[in-house]
This record gives C-alpha cells, structure tokens and sequence, in this order.
C-alpha cells in the first residue's frame, strides 16, 4: 500500500537559544499538518520519512541510516525466523507475524500511549504452558472456582480472555498445571496477563516447586494499580517480579530458580486471597480476567507464545547484513536507538565482526545489567573498552554513539559525558549482526528502532548531541534530526 507522510522542516537551529522563540508557530502549523494527513494515514502509518532524506550536506550524510520505525526491513538485511512471533501494533492489539517475517513496527505502552519501538529482536524460547487461552485440561480446579469462558477482550483483541471467580469463603478457590522440571538449579519464569479493574481486586500467582527441597514464591497483584506484594516460601532460593502495563491489562511475570533440586512445577493462580493487599484472607472473595499464560525456562519472560495441547518454541530472530560496503575499515561513526525488554548480563544490539563464528575481529555494542559497553577487538585482544555505568533502564529507551579511529575511540550514552579510548588497531569486518553475534548466543530480547553509520569519526560534542533527548517535546511527535533541524511529523504515533 501507498503510505502518506506529513512533515515540517525548519531548520533553525532548535535546541539553541531562538528555540523557544519559534515553537508555538511550528507547533500550530504541525497540528494543523496532523489534522490533514490524519485523514489518509492508516492506524499503522510511519512516523516520518526515512531519516536519510533529512540529511542535506555531504559532512552529514550517512552511508548506512536504517530506521526501523519508519521503514520496511530494508532489502540489506537478510531475516530469518523459523515460526510465527508476535508484537503489538499502534492500536495496542497483540499482532502475530508469519515465520520469516521481521516483527515491526513493534509498540510498548507508555503508560498513556502507545510508541513504536521498531524491530523486536528476541532469543529462542519455549512456552511450557499447556492450553495458554483456556482452562481446558491440562488446567485443574482448586476447590470450588467458578469459571466463565470468553468472558472479556484479551489482548490479541478477540474475547477469549476467562473468568475466574473465587467464591468459596471458607477457602481459597483456584487452578493450577503441573510440569515436569529438570533438577538442575535453573529459573523458571511465569507469566500471564490480567485485565485492569477500576477498584482493586487481589489476585495470586504461584509458583511451587516440588520432589526435592521445596521452593514456592507467591506474588498478589492490585488489579487498579500494578502493585505487587511478593513472599517467597520454603526451601530459599530466588524470586523476582515484573509487572508490564498494557492499556488495558497488566503482564505480570513471577521467576523463580529451582534451588531444591525439584522435579514438579506447578503454576498456580488465586483469584482472590485478600481485601487488605498484601495479607492473606482465607474468607477473601474476588474475581479477575485472564489470558495468555506462559511458563519459560529463564529469569524473565519474552513476547507471548500461544499453545494448545503441547508445549510451543519460537525460533530466534535473526538479522544479518553481508554487503558492508557502507563501512570504512579506517574511521567510523555508529548511531543506534533500542529499548530493551531484559537487563540480564550481555545483551547485544550489534555486532560489526568478520566471517568467524566469534568476536576475536569485531566490534560489540551491548548491555549488561545497566551498564552500555563498546568493545573493539583485533586478533582477540581487545582494543576499545567503553562503559557506561547505570545509563540502561528496563523497557525505556536509549541512544548511543560510539566514533572508533585508530588511537582514538569515544562514546556516549543519551547525551551523557564522552567515555574514550586509544585503540593501536582496528577489526576488519564483512557483516554486521543485527540484535545478536553470529553464533546466536547474545540475542538483544529488546526492540531496535535506529541505526545509522557515517564513514567518519565524528566530534566528541556530535555525539552527545545526537544521543540527547529533546526533553520539553514529546518524543512520539518530535525529532531532531542531523542537520539540526526539527521534524515534527503528522498523523500515526
């Protein structure tokens, strides 16, 4: 299909002192803009134009400028995906992906509208959750739990979302799924989304491990506010949880590692276990919406995998460009934007390395944990080390410019100080691993929304300017691009 854009260039120099002055013009004439194109713009509409087009003089012009919130996967990219995968579209409805289709443009929830995060790039994994859109067998009852199919919307937007109800006031009412684990210190994570109520409402998830030394971590949701009350039970161990606010629901994650040596997993859920949050009450009555129930065997949860009868895999992504005639083996400039879904340890969103299943020749931009870490590496000896302590946040996003030449490496981190580095020598590539390294082994689990590389070192001061935010504009609308002018775009998010 025709896709329509609507933009406003104006190339006074925003983000210095005449900014302000010229606002309230751009903006009126960007709404009036908006108003007009939203009439042709399909929900699912680009932002703005490839950020390519912006760039006017030769000093910016990038060789390599991939924007994958505004484009189709470029032609560059090689992508494969064995299975169907999902993400959600600009309307907020959990969308499926064919296998071999590139999931995006991808949106998260900001708490009041939905972003376009770009291309989600995620590991294999496998929902052990049998029977994830009912509470059909292998799903049992716990004393009297009264149930109503297809009670509510789910996130996927059909009505297949159930109704559990806790009507026994002398108990708790329930269900649960076995699983066979192994005994392997491992975690497992649990996850499921439960629609948003106006009053709270005090739901519990469980997971119980047991056949060796027992290992339970509950944790109660306030269904109005996301609020979580979280007790561990038995035998130590860990547990953490995460709770993901959608526009309608709340996915909250429970993930806990076999400490015991167990050999049964149950996941279990309570619709009702308290009045008061963060106690329990054997006489509480309640009732929630449920839908999408998966079990992971990892420290967090990925996007949904639907299941009927047995267990689901989705395959990895993966993204690979092998024509690199767009980099210089001598100096060079990388930009990138992406979100990341996970904070575990060593989570790649590129990796620039030659035909070797290893780093040994490469250059790596990645996280671990909080921190945002460049590596150049020659002969498997490491010749740039660049960190940034504390600049990466769970389901936020973040830019990064790392400008490599020999003797002279900088990086920042959305407009942060410049962190250097004199490298004696520099890899010689032929691919760039998008979201991962080529062995597969350090998928980003995040979103990826921009990358772009000048053939050039460029200043120090370029790149804290072209990491930072403009924070007194709203990012979904507002753009600065690099010829310093601002693009405000018309219509979609």
């Amino acid at each position: 299909p025709v896709q329509l854009y609507s933009e406003l260039i104006v190339r006074d120099r925003l983000r210095h002192g005449n900014a302000v002055m010229h606002f309230r013009a751009i903006l009126a004439a960007a709404l009036v803009a908006g108003a007009l194109a939203a009439a042709w713009l399909p929900a699912d509409a680009l932002i703005v134009k490839p950020a390519r087009h912006g760039f006017t003089t030769l000093t910016e012009q990038p060789t390599l400028d991939l924007d994958f919130r505004l484009n189709p996967l470029s032609d560059d990219i090689t992508f494969t995906r064995a299975t169907d995968g999902a993400c959600f579209n600009s309307a907020g409805v959990l969308t499926t992906f064919a296998s071999g289709a590139a999931r995006l443009p991808c949106f998260r929830y900001d708490g009041t509208n939905w972003i376009n995060r770009g291309l989600l790039i995620e590991e294999e994994r496998t929902n052990l959750a049998r029977q994830s859109e009912t509470v059909a067998a292998p799903w049992t009852s716990i004393g009297n739990l009264g149930i109503v199919v297809n009670n509510s919307t789910a996130p996927d937007g059909t009505n297949t979302a159930d109704r559990l109800n806790d009507i026994t006031s002398g108990g708790y009412d329930g269900m649960q799924q076995n699983h066979t684990i192994s005994t392997t210190n491992l975690p497992y994570t649990y996850s499921v989304y439960v629609q948003k109520f106006v009053q709270s409402t005090f739901p519990e998830f469980q997971i119980d491990m047991t056949g060796g030394v027992r290992v339970r971590a509950a944790v109660q949701l306030d269904t109005q506010t996301g609020a979580t009350s979280l007790r561990l039970d038995d035998g130590g161990g860990s547990a953490t949880v995460n709770v993901t606010e959608l526009e309608n629901h709340w996915r909250i994650e429970l993930s806990v590692s076999n400490a015991g040596s167990n050999t049964l997993l149950q996941t279990i859920i309570f619709p009702g276990v308290t009045s008061t949050f963060g106690v329990i009450e054997m006489s509480a009555l309640g009732g929630i919406n449920v839908w999408g129930h998966q079990l992971e065997q990892a420290s967090f949860a990925t996007s949904y995998i639907k299941t009927t009868t047995a267990a689901v895999t989705r395959s990895m992504d993966v993204a690979t460009i092998s024509d690199v005639t767009w980099f210089n083996q001598s100096a060079g400039t990388f930009l990138f934007e992406w979100t990341p879904s996970s904070l575990t340890s060593f989570r790649y969103v590129a990796s620039v390395q030659d035909a070797d299943n290893d780093i040994d020749e490469s250059y790596i931009f990645y996280t671990s944990g909080e921190s945002v870490i460049t590596q150049v590496a020659v002969g498997g000896v490491a010749q740039v080390t660049l960190t940034h302590t504390g600049a990466s946040t769970l389901g936020q996003a973040s830019k990064r410019a790392d400008a490599v030449a020999v003797n002279d490496a900088a990086s920042s981190v959305d407009g942060s100080a410049v962190q250097t580095d004199t490298p004696a020598a520099l890899p010689t590539i032929t691919r760039m691993i998008i979201g991962n390294r080529s062995d597969g082994a350090r998928a980003l689990n995040g979103y990826i929304a921009r990358i772009t590389y000048w053939p050039r070192q460029r200043p120090n001061i370029t790149l804290q300017d072209k990491t930072a935010w403009l924070d007194w504009l709203d990012g979904r609308m507002f753009a600065a691009n690099d010829n310093d002018e601002l693009r405000i775009a018309a219509g979609g998010n």
